[in-house]
């Protein structure tokens, strides 16, 4: 095989090639979600592919969000709308906590979305399933998402 031949696939075929079998790894996976423990949603791990609103330091600019102030009034059913609005899947939803899955267009990678409510405050943690970078795209939903409540509220 010509070197300009080896090259080509190297370069341009062989990156797409993984990602999108990353991609279809990420939904056959195991979920992220780490549920509520000890009252509260999961840490994120040494990864920049998760992002947390409790359990994390404040000084963690890596995996640390703000969570939303003012839930007290909102109605769960407008949380799953906004859910839905920003292309989650809803996988169980209750008064108080709520797991989704969103799945990027290009090569579908599956995060997984979990939301707590504690009073008058709406946590949330959103993690990728593989991979070590999220490129921020979970940073980024949860500030959709903060956006579309505000909206809503």
């Amino acid at each position: 095989m010509p070197r300009g031949v080896k090259l080509l696939l190297v370069v341009v075929v062989l990156p797409p090639l993984v990602f999108a079998v990353l991609g279809w790894w990420s939904g056959r996976t195991d979920s992220r979600a780490g549920g509520i423990t000890g009252g509260r949603l999961a840490t994120c791990g040494a990864a920049p592919n998760c992002v947390v609103s409790e359990n994390v330091a404040v000084t963690d600019a890596v995996h640390a969000v703000a969570p939303f102030e003012g839930a007290r009034d909102l109605d769960w059913g407008t949380v799953e709308a906004a859910v839905r609005a920003a292309g989650g899947r809803i996988l169980s939803s209750r008064d108080d906590y709520l797991h989704a899955t969103f799945t990027s267009r290009v090569f579908h990678f599956v995060d997984d979305l979990e939301l707590r409510r504690d009073g008058d405050t709406l946590h949330w943690r959103s993690a990728s399933r593989v991979g070590y970078s999220d490129l921020g795209a979970n940073r980024k939903r949860i500030e959709a998402l903060r956006a579309g409540l505000r909206a809503a509220h």
